[in-house]
């Protein structure tokens, strides 16, 4: 074996703990949005913010595809706070290219489809 192959051998197996790293951070949030904490920072405010954005058109309906991974400074399209390396983030690609935190791409999800299940009727926003 040349000195190559073992630093290319050496590279690839970082890569792939990496990589393993990534996905088990995925898998938990994964977890987290199948059995979501109730309460935490969101006392309702953001929900009430995106339900407001909804209903003006200043945030379009949450896309049905999103793709998850590590932020990398963006704002996020619903709160506007940089989505930091630490966080997660979904990446949108419809109807143009957006990035949200987890738990506000999940509150503009779900608020987007209670929208789709009421078609007609006046949104509350308190």
């Amino acid at each position: 074996m040349d000195v190559t192959a073992v630093a290319r051998s050496c590279e690839l197996s970082e890569q792939a703990r990496a990589s393993r790293a990534w996905s088990r951070d995925l898998r938990l949030a994964g977890r987290c949005r199948r059995n979501p904490v109730r309460g935490g920072s969101d006392d309702g405010n953001l929900t009430m913010r995106v339900r407001a954005a909804l209903a003006a058109g200043a945030l379009p309906p949450a896309p049905n595809r999103a793709f998850g991974g590590r932020g990398n400074g963006e704002p996020c399209v619903v709160c506007d706070v940089k989505i930091s390396p630490k966080d997660i983030a979904y990446e949108a690609l419809e109807p143009r290219r957006v990035v949200a935190h987890l738990e506000c791409f999940q509150i503009w999800q779900s608020e987007s489809l209670r929208r789709r299940r009421r078609p007609g009727r006046p949104e509350e926003v308190a």
